[in-house]
């Protein structure tokens, strides 16, 4: 598994990498630390260089300290995390881009499995600040994004994970993930549907992924949603995971919120995309919700090409 991490040396996103231990993540991982210097500091030749305007080379010569302090703090993040994960592989880079782009731009280039930001941070070097950074990455990234928070209860030995499922293919693609991940014992993973009267148009359609958990007799869409529901439980005990669901109704941005605050849950795992004609798990609906409003860390999963 491959990750690129977004690191600026403050407090939330040391947080960001005590949470990797966590995350499930397999050893032999491969990580890069990415620390992105706020500035603009193009390729120049000596001649272009000599040629510059005193105000220029001053402001050059700035954003120049800038990468380097980016650089000294992308090594301090390898460092730690080398320490923490003995059998990764820690690497590091700075950039000179802006924070979110810069990320975005190394996930792609680097073909990374997951890229992972912390919730807030600091300007000069990085921003890895919730509403711009971790909002866009969220919304532009390549590949699967972990936007990690500080636990609930980091005394509680038990690791409490929610998945939001409504059958859909981004859905099933972040529960394959979660059960693909090394999670500790007793690790309890909680599954939660949320029905809303445009989810329910979905069973009414040929192609709905819905429809392999319809069966002939069924009077109520809450037959469907429950089985859905205990097929999905039924996976995750067969994983060696402790499992419980809730069907629940209304509007999904708002209850699964409510119920990752009621079961104090550690991370909250779901899909870039969802059912059609659903205001459902899609991307810029309900997952950028989750991502800006729920309390603790969310992982949003996007299928590999």
């Amino acid at each position: 598994m491959k990750l690129v991490i977004g690191y600026d040396g403050t407090a939330c996103a040391r947080e960001a990498l005590d949470g990797l231990a966590l995350a499930g993540l397999p050893p032999g991982t491969q990580a890069k630390v990415v620390c992105v210097a706020d500035v603009w500091l193009p390729s120049l030749t000596p001649q272009e260089e000599q040629a510059l305007p005193l105000p220029v080379a001053k402001g050059r010569a700035l954003a120049r300290q800038a990468f380097q302090e980016a650089l000294r703090v992308a090594e301090q993040g390898r460092d730690f995390l080398a320490e923490q994960f003995p059998s990764w592989t820690v690497e590091c880079e700075a950039r000179a881009d802006s924070p979110a782009w810069g990320l975005i731009k190394a996930a792609k280039e680097w073909a990374a499995d997951l890229l992972v930001v912390g919730s807030h941070g600091r300007s000069a070097v990085g921003r890895i600040l919730l509403g711009s950074v971790s909002q866009k990455v969220a919304t532009e990234a390549p590949c699967s994004v972990r936007i990690a928070r500080h636990r609930p209860d980091p005394a509680r030995t038990e690791l409490r994970l929610l998945l939001g499922f409504d059958g859909s293919p981004g859905a099933c693609a972040a529960f394959d993930a979660l059960l693909t991940r090394r999670w500790p014992e007793e690790t309890a993973v909680h599954v939660v549907t949320v029905m809303e009267p445009r989810m329910l148009s979905d069973l009414g359609s040929t192609e709905s992924p819905l429809r392999r958990w319809v069966q002939t007799g069924d009077m109520e869409a809450q037959a469907v949603f429950r089985r859905m529901l205990d097929d999905a439980a039924a996976r995750i005990e067969r994983a060696g995971l402790r499992a419980s669901s809730a069907l629940l109704e209304g509007d999904p941005k708002h209850r699964l919120l409510e119920e990752a605050e009621r079961a104090a849950v550690d991370c909250v795992f779901v899909g870039a995309r969802g059912l059609n004609f659903v205001e459902r798990f899609l991307l810029g609906s309900v997952s950028a919700a989750i991502a800006g409003r729920v309390h603790t860390t969310v992982e949003i999963v996007r299928p590999r090409d």
